[in-house]
């Protein structure tokens, strides 16, 4: 396939290897063409999320009774890993540190595309705590 510009023409290899040139393989990219995932999909990685996390962490480390919403920022690198993991939040109580020990086990995901190029991507991790009254 070919693309005319008037005076001009340019095949659709010209055109990738271009857009190809432009990835900066050092660069965290916020904004791509498809979003690093789970191997198995979102409902996996949830599934995955509930089974593993210990949920009442918060109230076993004295947490006052309440909601607590915390989020984890990841960045995932050109091969799928996990690389880096920052909380986003400071809520305590051990639920930051509970929800990175998960996160940490998670398979290694799809990475990110962008030109057809995987990159190393940030993506977000909310998660609910509920801290209830211990008996």
């Amino acid at each position: 396939m070919a693309f005319f510009i008037p005076g001009r023409s340019f095949s659709q290899t010209a055109i990738t290897d271009s857009l190809k040139r432009t990835i900066n393989p050092d660069f965290v990219y916020s904004i791509v063409d498809i979003p690093a995932k789970h191997p198995k999909g979102k409902e996996a990685r949830i599934r995955f999320v509930e089974k593993n996390v210990d949920a009442g962490i918060g109230s076993k480390k004295g947490a006052p009774v309440g909601t607590y919403k915390i989020r984890i920022v990841c960045i995932i690198n050109a091969n799928g890993k996990i690389i880096v993991m920052v909380p986003e939040t400071h809520e305590g109580y051990g639920m930051e540190k509970e929800m990175m020990r998960v996160l940490k086990e998670l398979p290694t995901f799809k990475p990110a595309m962008k030109n057809g190029i995987a990159v190393k991507s940030k993506i977000f991790f909310p998660v609910i705590f509920m801290s209830r009254a211990v008996n």
